[in-house]
């Protein structure tokens, strides 16, 4: 795909990166993967391989000279001739008086055919061997693993991962000469030292979590060498709700609640119309009678009304009923006694009881519970922290049972951990960095086309100028009621419109090649070409790893999710937990007419926990009212107006404003309620803006040969789009036969890696596995025979990635040796508007 020349590919000028980066380094050193290798039992199979196809090769051709050879033989040496013919093209030693004809042959051909013959015997023993290497390399993998499963940081790690794996193993950790775990209890421990290893997503010790620092000289990359990390526990923030709500609900406590209305509530004369926060978020309808504008009075002229309160003393139930009824349906909220991002929320919810009810139990069990959580950080051992656990649960379910609740489901979570690095563990130089920025540049301006919403921003335009006129400003409660109740939805997907324009990068590729590159002007050129209704976003995030070279660094991409500090933020409130630093961040760049306002309520999710990133919030239903440091805003604030240029909507506040409401919690958002996911997809920018699989999966892909299809590699500039695969049918996947030996399975293996030039280590996903593997790829290596288990059954298809970088190239971090590391680089273009 030849670059147009005269067209301009972005400057440093139109964008700026963030003041700091997220970092996320491997729990596990890449060595001690690479030790559970069977490398010599590999390497042997892999010459069998090689010989093998040599073999049929040189038979082929030595078959072709040897039929003038038979032609003039004399008579009685012809049959021999043909013999021997015959079996070298069989690829079979020829024996016995077919061998010894070969004196009849040419000089040359004789010492071909002989050579053939050599390396036929050398294939036969290799394959002896194999079997042989395999056992010996068996016992040797499985010390290796021991040895690496018993460090501390993958043990403490593993506790939180599978309590039932963890106990399973201990013994064999803990002594050398102790039996071995089962085989499935093996490939299970190797397989989360994979995670570990090459997947630096974070969950406990498994992946470190960190910020770096740009300079502006030095190299590409310089890592401090210090990986010292500090935990930070946290209660599932499920917990923490349905202990509040056992003690909001509670006769002792009841009455102190405060209660505020519900900050969504669209007042139309008679009837009153919100969502409510209960499962579904349905919009309700309530009367405005007399009485409820009384409550609803009452409610906000005294900021402290409680139950109590509002049904006087002494309480006149029936008001306490009626308020009540008002609670449950959602237009009055129960205000709980502390903030959405609350680090201490039990410590809060104890003192909030003390200061209502004197002598309750409650409050000393609630900072015991608190205690064993945060004390987990303290402890060292695996079995230390599987004791605390289990504490944590007992104190847990004594608390929601004694409060007349049921115990807590066994199968659920109740504590995780973050390995949060306090210093920064990474400098990258700005100057050696920038080629790769502006090539990131041109990758977010073409991400315009791939927001998967953009149907339903143009359809509800349309919607909206048939419904109110091209001139009206619209309440934005009114807006999204109505639409529901016209029967609109924001699940559409996007139209094949970007399909056909991703399909395009692959199109310089001639079908030969093994990595396309696409030069970052095309993308450029064809996003100026887009109508004006497509818009890139304005901030983005992009996780990747870096892939080093002579000429500079390269940027792998891992996924682009929206910015503004997305996944930063996080980071930065576990360092605060952690008693860390947390620099300065650059702010993205606004204008006087444009606000961005987060929402900051956590929906029950400790992945909603994050520093704030921007300075207004949007007041939610379901969520505590923002902290006074920032300035908020109902929904009630926002409006809607028609954009003449875009033919999209925008969303204003009341002072005319364009808002951008933006939803930066690590919650995915198909899990964030109906009406803030879509006011984020109409209004905002989508949370993934890109990933390569699936939004790739249908273009690219080479004709089938012998059932897999092949893509190559997909570059833009010094930015890897996509990663190489492979699509493999179920028929087309190699299978264990019943009764086949270790040997076999692996000479199969490699036969059938080296036909269809899958690299010895890839990820694998398998869609439509309840694991989601199409979100969360298994990393294989074929010279692994603990991961083989990773391979997908054959009833299921599955995709196959390059792992690139390989893990060889991740960056060496001092005395902790080489750890694959992802960066989060934060991108936003200068002009809000563009």
């Amino acid at each position: 795909m030849a670059p147009p020349p005269a067209h301009p590919g972005p400057s440093t000028a139109d964008f700026v990166i963030g003041g700091v980066f997220g970092v996320r380094v491997g729990g596990v050193p890449v060595a001690d993967l690479d030790a559970l290798r069977c490398e010599r039992a590999w390497a042997a199979a892999e010459q069998v391989v090689g010989l093998t196809r040599w073999l049929r090769a040189e038979g082929t051709a030595l078959s072709d000279l040897l039929r003038p050879e038979i032609g003039r033989c004399a008579d009685e040496g012809r049959p021999l001739l043909v013999a021997l013919r015959r079996a070298v093209f069989q690829g079979k030693r020829p024996n016995g008086r077919v061998w010894t004809v070969r004196h009849v042959l040419s000089h040359d051909t004789r010492a071909r055919v002989e050579y053939w013959a050599r390396e036929l015997a050398r294939a036969g023993e290799l394959t002896g061997r194999v079997p042989a290497l395999l056992a010996e390399e068996h016992a040797a993998v499985r010390e290796a693993l021991r040895v690496a499963a018993g460090r501390d940081a993958f043990r403490l790690g593993l506790v939180l991962g599978s309590p039932d794996l963890t106990r399973s193993v201990a013994r064999w950790l803990d002594d050398p000469r102790a039996p071995a775990p089962r085989a499935g209890a093996l490939a299970s421990l190797a397989r989360y030292l994979a995670r570990a290893a090459v997947k630096p997503s974070p969950y406990a010790s498994f992946t470190l979590s960190g910020l770096g620092g740009w300079t502006d000289g030095g190299p590409a990359v310089a890592t401090s060498g210090d990986l010292h990390w500090r935990g930070v526990p946290e209660l599932d923030r499920m917990v923490v709700l349905a202990l509040w709500s056992a003690l909001a609900e509670h006769p002792d406590t009841r009455d102190h609640v405060r209660l505020r209305t519900n900050p969504a509530v669209e007042d139309v004369g008679e009837r009153l119309w919100f969502p409510a926060a209960t499962p579904g978020e349905p919009i309700v309808c309530v009367a405005a009678t007399d009485a409820v504008r009384a409550v609803l009075e009452l409610v906000r002229t005294e900021p402290e009304s409680t139950l109590g309160s509002l049904a006087g003393t002494p309480p006149a139930e029936p008001v306490r009923a009626f308020v009540a009824e008002l609670v449950a349906v959602g237009l009055l909220e129960r205000c709980r006694p502390f903030s959405d991002q609350s680090a201490t929320p039990l410590d809060q919810l104890a003192r909030w009881v003390d200061e209502h009810v004197t002598g309750s139990p409650w409050p000393p069990r609630l900072r015991e519970l608190w205690a064993a959580v945060d004390g987990y950080r303290a402890l060292v051992t695996a079995a230390e922290r599987r004791e605390r656990l289990h504490l944590v649960r007992d104190l847990l379910d004594g608390l929601l049972t004694d409060l007349g609740r049921t115990p807590w489901p066994p199968n659920r979570p109740v504590l995780l951990e973050n390995a949060v690095l306090p210093r920064p563990a990474v400098v990258c130089s700005r100057e050696r960095w920038r080629p790769v920025l502006e090539d990131l540049a041109a990758v977010r301006g073409f991400l315009g086309i791939l927001d998967r919403s953009l149907p339903l921003k143009l359809r509800l335009a349309e919607f909206f100028r048939s419904r109110f006129g091209s001139r009206e400003l619209v309440p934005f409660p009114r807006l999204y009621r109505e639409y529901r109740a016209d029967g609109g939805d924001g699940s559409q997907a996007l139209a094949d419109l970007w399909r056909a324009v991703a399909s395009e990068l692959y199109d310089g590729d001639a079908g030969v090649g093994d990595t396309v590159s696409v030069d970052p002007r095309v993308l450029a050129k064809l996003a100026a070409s887009w109508p004006a209704h497509v818009r890139a976003p304005q901030s983005v995030c992009c996780y990747g790893q870096e892939l080093p070279g002579e000429d500079g660094p390269r940027l792998v991409l891992n996924t682009v999710r929206t910015g503004y500090g997305w996944g930063i933020t996080r980071i930065e409130h576990l360092l605060t937990a952690a008693g860390g630093t947390v620099p300065a961040r650059t702010p993205v760049p606004a204008g006087p007419d444009m606000i961005f306002a987060e929402c900051r309520a956590a929906f029950g999710s400790q992945l909603n926990q994050r520093a704030p990133a921007v300075s207004h919030a949007i007041d939610y239903p379901g969520g505590q009212p923002p902290d006074g440091r920032a300035e908020r805003l109902s929904l009630n604030d926002l409006w809607v107006r028609q954009d003449p240029v875009r033919g999209r909507l925008l969303l204003c506040d009341r002072r005319g404003r364009q808002v951008r409401p933006l939803a930066l919690g690590m919650l995915v958002e198909h899990a964030l309620p109906p009406a803030l996911r879509f006011l984020v997809a109409v209004f905002g920018e989508p949370q993934t803006a890109f990933a390569p699989y699936p939004q790739l999966d249908g273009v690219g892909w080479r004709p089938a040969v012998d059932g897999v299809q092949h893509r190559p590699r997909l570059e833009v500039g010094r930015v890897v789009l996509a990663r190489a695969g492979w699509r493999v049918p179920a028929a087309a996947m190699p299978t264990r036969a019943k009764g086949q030996s270790d040997a076999d399975f692996l000479l199969e293996l490699a036969r059938w890696r080296d036909r269809h030039t899958i690299p010895r280590r890839c990820f694998v996903r398998v869609p439509g596995r309840r694991s989601d593997p199409t979100r969360k790829p298994i990393y294989l290596d074929f010279s692994n025979w603990f991961l083989l288990s990773a391979l997908p059954r054959p009833d299921t298809a599955a995709v196959l990635e390059e792992a690139l970088p390989a893990p060889a190239d991740a960056p060496h971090h001092g005395v902790h040796g080489q750890r694959v590391t992802e960066y989060v680089f934060e991108l936003s273009a200068t002009d809000p508007h563009g």
